[in-house]
């Protein structure tokens, strides 16, 4: 079949590697690190993490997608390409100034972030990974095992030294350090490919231009911030009206469920460039109906063996996330398809104002249970679990209608 060609096998083989050891290594890392911490301390980290990705989608401003798909078509006009890199690496760079400067309002403001201050700021390593590391380019040129070859000598540098490094509650701020080091590394040798090995030259983009590459990325940061709030608020809330105890469980079940939700996400970020260049519907619905096949199975497995995975990962003490497991892992089947519906379908054919759309209902959806459950005095970890399944319901079938009426 013409989309099983060796370059988008290739790609693929080397973003599966990259995306399983990124997905991997918390796991990894979290039954040394929740027995060494215990689940408060750990929470709490969790917790920073969800405020400091606000910080990060606002960096990323939809680039993973415009971008993406600019390179993709322009990727053999170097004059043109580095015009496009250029662009994105300045917006970028004012987007994570204005993020040094929020973050530093709401720790003057707020007395619990002040608290945790430095936790914060370390945590902000998420931010220079977004800035400095280009995986939009990467994607765009599909040159995948260049993600993989650098991301995973930083992400094995973290891996390493956290066992060394942790070994008491008190060593907690050694997490976002030890991971900032692994930013910085991968962020700095990517640059180097970009600009050095692909022969990509900075420029100082006029502001005109700046203009018309931020604005081809709105719709798509809408998109990608609208998720985030739905994702992470969900955190906030659990650790608000629960404790960071409950964090710590449901951070376990976001783990397992993003493992199953892995394959579906690999597959779309390989083929989405290729189904961009050419508008294939007929490789956007095949990866769909197999990409819904494989989710019911992954569903099955972690219902079956979710008793087991607890203990194996975080221990006896972790077994009150079951149900919180059983929850988050149906949102699994709906990424299945959704994921591919999104990108490349709507947005590939012409509709991104519909995928916009659906995530913003979406969270609109699973802020409003959210708001319901808050005056009805019912915000329990498995409540809120369950609104994200609705929201996420609501998301599919929405995208689904849109692309069937229009398109496939």
């Amino acid at each position: 079949m013409s989309f099983l060609d060796k370059k988008l096998i290739s790609n693929f083989s080397w973003l599966s590697a990259l995306q399983i050891f990124n997905v991997l290594v918390p796991l990894l890392t979290y039954p040394y690190l929740i027995r060494v911490l215990g689940a408060n301390t750990y929470g709490l980290i969790v917790f920073s993490q969800a405020i400091i990705a606000y910080f990060v989608i606002i960096i990323n401003f939809g680039f993973s997608i415009s971008a993406t798909k600019n390179v993709s078509i322009h990727r053999d006009n170097k004059k043109i390409l580095s015009i496009i890199v250029s662009s994105v690496f300045i917006i970028k760079g004012f987007l994570l100034l204005l993020s040094f400067l929020l973050l530093t309002i709401v720790v003057f403001i707020i007395p619990k972030a002040y608290e945790n201050r430095w936790l914060l700021y370390l945590s902000m390593y998420a931010c220079l990974y977004e800035f400095l590391f280009p995986v939009w380019f990467f994607q765009g040129i599909e040159k995948m095992k260049h993600i993989a070859y650098i991301t995973l000598t930083s992400r094995v540098i973290f891996l390493f030294l956290i066992f060394f490094v942790v070994t008491d509650q008190s060593d907690y701020l050694w997490i976002p350090i030890l991971n900032g080091i692994g930013a910085i590394v991968a962020g700095i040798v990517s640059i180097w490919f970009v600009f050095w090995h692909e022969k990509i030259c900075f420029q100082w983009v006029p502001i005109e231009k700046l203009i018309v590459t931020f604005k081809e990325s709105i719709f798509f940061f809408y998109s990608r911030i609208a998720g985030v709030i739905s994702e992470k608020t969900t955190i906030l809330m659990v650790g608000v009206f629960s404790g960071l105890t409950e964090v710590a469980f449901y951070d376990l079940a976001v783990k397992i469920t993003a493992l199953g939700k892995m394959p579906f996400s690999l597959v779309n970020q390989t083929v989405y460039p290729r189904i961009a260049k050419k508008k294939d519907m007929v490789l956007a619905k095949t990866v769909i109906k197999w990409s819904f096949l494989l989710a019911i199975f992954i569903f099955i497995f972690i219902f079956i063996f979710n008793e087991k995975i607890i203990i194996i990962l975080g221990g006896e003490a972790m077994l009150p996330s079951y149900w919180v497991i059983v929850i988050l892992s149906l949102t699994i089947p709906m990424s299945g398809v959704s994921y591919h519906l999104g990108n490349c379908v709507l947005v590939v054919m012409g509709k991104p104002e519909i995928f916009n759309k659906s995530v913003l209902y979406y969270m609109v959806v699973h802020l409003s249970i959210l708001t319901i459950l808050w005056l009805s005095d019912n915000m329990s970890i498995l409540y809120i679990s369950c609104s994200l399944v609705i929201a996420g319901l609501f998301d599919v079938l929405y995208r689904y209608y849109y692309a069937r009426k229009f398109i496939l």
